[in-house]
């Protein structure tokens, strides 16, 4: 059994550092980005992929004949195009970061479970003669023994005959 990751991880200190610079970042980001609703995430327009380059033509169509769109202008269509433009590398970097920590506390999560479940079986067989191991693992046991277990499938009910 191999650890990849538990061995590597920095301390908790080094951590919290991380965790300081990442809320740091994030007060930064709220004086101008926004937090929506999941209600209002439902209601956003989504336009076709690669839309953003003919929604710069409109603002300068809009500019040149004089349209009046309440609540909005050609120079604010063009502020809203450039944020979604801007903020891309911005998301990949998070998300790359994102998916990194993610996976690493999957294998880390993986590899804690594959070593304590043997460490486990090993303690069970041999807590029949000792009585302090038969203590030791007693929580384990109850937990092991009480926790969600897979749902069976359903017995079929025969049809009744008229």
């Amino acid at each position: 059994m191999e650890n990849r990751v538990g061995d590597k991880t920095p301390g908790a200190a080094d951590i919290q550092k991380q965790v300081k610079i990442v809320e740091d970042l994030a007060a930064s980001l709220g004086k101008y980005c926004v937090t929506l609703l999941p209600s209002e995430r439902q209601t956003l327009s989504r336009g076709r992929l690669g839309i953003e380059g003919y929604l710069s033509r409109m603002a300068d169509v809009a500019e040149r004949f004089s349209f009046n769109v309440p609540g909005s202008s050609p120079d604010g269509l063009r502020n809203d195009i450039r944020t979604y433009q801007e903020l891309a590398p911005l998301q990949t970097a998070l998300e790359k970061a994102l998916q990194l920590v993610q996976d690493t506390r999957a294998v880390a999560r993986s590899e804690a479970t594959e070593a304590g479940l043997l460490y486990y079986s090993l303690a069970q067989s041999a807590a029949a003669r000792s009585p302090e191991l038969e203590l030791a693992v007693r929580d384990m046991r109850e937990f092991m023994a009480h926790g969600p277990r897979r749902k069976k499938d359903p017995t079929p009910t025969p049809n009744p005959t008229p």
